[in-house]
């Protein structure tokens, strides 16, 4: 097992966790929290909701002596909620597998080294960080309806080592990012954090589709997403087309330059929202494009058609949540995001995402499907017989053979 650090919540944010669940303020609850550490978050669970029953687990043995000292009337137990045969073990855990209305965590963060935990959840096998590990198998243990409220580390959110989690759990719930949390909120801890509701789909409502809403729960809104394909290197010379717009066409969330001309077939509609694909990510780049002649996308550039109102609320949005968005971008040089990286934040921040068709999956046994495969076949036979020729016209000539062999 790997060396978990610990980090007890401040009340103020076990106040927004437990705030985020919607439930019968005067009906009987019954709350869990397995990793309850000192109990912050079932204590504000108490203070917001007047009839709770509370379960609570931990892997300490001393934090649940303490627990069940300080709250009698608690069901307390220990339980190492990462370890299969401790919760298999657990009386406290296996009756309460039926009966939970609500789950609350604020899970360890990390494991030294970047540990992965493999957990059978949802009917899955997934493997995943710590923290997603803990909101995986505790949504489990909640039925159709239920809630999680969970404070997570923000790079999760696109973490790939997170990927697999939030695919799966895309199938089984609703999720409402609340709110944000900056650096040094927890006494010894930089993280920057993210307070996450989760809500269990009635089986017949589930779906491969992420139906998120943000902080106040307002409507989604429907955009469609294009990819800019023009390489900025092929600007020199052009006349005639449409204008161009690149990212340094933006400054201060505006487009102050369209100079350069590109070919009018790659023409985009406004109005549009554009956002970097590639480079430093900054809010000033995010900019709304308000007139309606086509512009050429640079392909260093994404942008999000609708109505020019829709526009600027995902735009207000998009800035609201800043440190949130930023984190859909990544890669070990130049930070980049992709189209599925996008568009899970864009659905994440309430948007109907339709990729235009050239971005769609293409449909196995397509008349398109099939052309692929074909001009792929006939590209990879063209490959093999050139390293074939090449490879014979070494060997007649008395030299070496390449390296790379057809």
């Amino acid at each position: 097992m790997c060396a978990i650090d610990r980090h007890y919540t401040p009340m103020h944010i076990a106040d927004a966790i437990a705030g985020a669940l919607d439930l019968d303020r005067n009906g009987s609850i019954r709350v869990a929290d397995f990793a309850a550490g000192r109990g912050a978050l079932l204590e504000a669970v108490e203070r917001h909701f007047e009839n709770t029953e509370c379960v609570a687990t931990d892997a300490d043995r001393l934090a649940v002596r303490k627990l069940r000292a300080r709250h009698p009337t608690w069901q307390v137990g220990r339980c190492d909620f990462l370890n299969t045969s401790s919760l298999t073990r657990s009386r406290l855990i296996q009756a309460s597998e039926v009966g939970i209305d609500a789950v609350v965590l604020n899970p360890p963060f990390s494991c030294r080294g970047g540990h992965t935990v493999t957990s059978d959840a949802l009917d899955h096998r997934v493997s995943s960080g710590v923290a997603m590990a803990f909101v995986l198998r505790s949504l489990e243990r909640i039925g159709p309806n239920g809630q999680l409220a969970a404070l997570l580390p923000i790079g999760c959110l696109s973490s790939e080592k997170d990927d697999a989690a939030w695919r799966l759990i895309r199938r089984h719930a609703v999720m409402r990012i609340v709110d944000r949390f900056g650096r040094g909120e927890f006494k010894g801890a930089f993280a920057q954090t993210v307070l996450v509701h989760l809500r269990r789909m009635q089986e017949a409502a589930r779906s491969d589709r992420l139906v998120v809403k943000v902080g106040d729960r307002s409507p989604s809104v429907g955009i469609t997403l294009y990819r800019g394909r023009f390489p900025v290197h092929r600007i020199a010379g052009r006349r005639g087309g449409c204008c161009l717009v690149h990212t340094t066409d933006i400054r201060g969330g505006m487009v102050v330059s369209q100079s350069a001309r590109a070919p009018a077939r790659l023409g985009v509609p406004g109005p549009l929202l554009l956002v970097p694909r590639v480079g430093l990510p900054r809010a000033d780049k995010v900019s709304l494009y308000r007139g309606v002649h086509p512009i050429v996308l640079s392909d260093c550039l994404f942008a999000l058609g609708g109505p020019v109102d829709l526009l600027e609320e995902m735009q207000r949005r998009i800035v609201r949540v800043w440190d949130i968005f930023r984190t859909c971008y990544g890669g070990s040089c130049a930070p980049y995001t992709t189209v599925r990286r996008l568009s899970e934040m864009l659905t994440a921040l309430g948007a109907h995402v339709a990729p235009e068709p050239r971005l769609r999956p293409v449909p196995p046994g397509s008349p398109r499907a099939r052309v692929i495969a074909e001009f792929s076949a006939s590209t990879r036979g063209r490959i093999a017989m050139r390293a074939s020729d090449t490879a014979s016209r070494f060997q007649q000539n008395g030299t070496r053979r390449p390296l790379v062999q057809p």
